[in-house]
């Protein structure tokens, strides 16, 4: 399943792309609202899934713009896994789309950098409004917790 994932100052969140069309603006209702923007249009891009599993991205009259890898998005525009969505100047995404890449290896065979951006996307996703350090501390002080103790032999 593709993704868009945040890649804004401190911030990264995964957003799955489950509808056919996903609405991105400062609206509430868009399918992933852009909080705290103000160079954002209430309803500022789509993106929609072709029938053929690609995707799309068409900006919607908005006032600052929307760009793929800082090209100008004029109609509807493909996206490509890897690819950079700008929402005016500041709210970045980077699209991720598992299938395209399925398949695809680097040198040494080993898979881009990307999938394990996915992944680290997906846990963050499933892990709510904790933050990854925030969840490191817990496990590393569950580990450190003294369990029963082991009898003598």
């Amino acid at each position: 399943m593709a993704s868009l994932i945040l890649e804004m100052d401190d911030k990264r969140k995964s957003h799955r792309l489950a509808n056919e069309v996903t609405l991105l603006g400062r609206s509430d209702i868009c399918d992933i609202p852009v909080v705290g923007v103000i160079d954002i249009s209430r309803e500022h891009c789509g993106v929609r899934k072709r029938d053929d599993g690609t995707y799309v991205a068409r900006d919607l009259g908005s006032r600052n713009g929307t760009f793929i890898n800082d090209e100008p998005v004029t109609g509807e525009s493909e996206l490509h896994d890897g690819d950079i969505l700008r929402l005016g100047k500041r709210a970045t995404y980077r699209f991720s789309n598992k299938a395209e890449r399925e398949g695809k290896e680097v040198e040494f065979g080993v898979r881009g950098d990307t999938a394990l951006s996915d992944a680290l996307g997906e846990i963050s996703s499933e892990l709510g409004n904790k933050d990854f350090g925030s969840v490191m501390k817990d496990i590393v002080k569950q580990a450190r917790r003294p369990g029963p103790s082991k009898p003598e032999e």
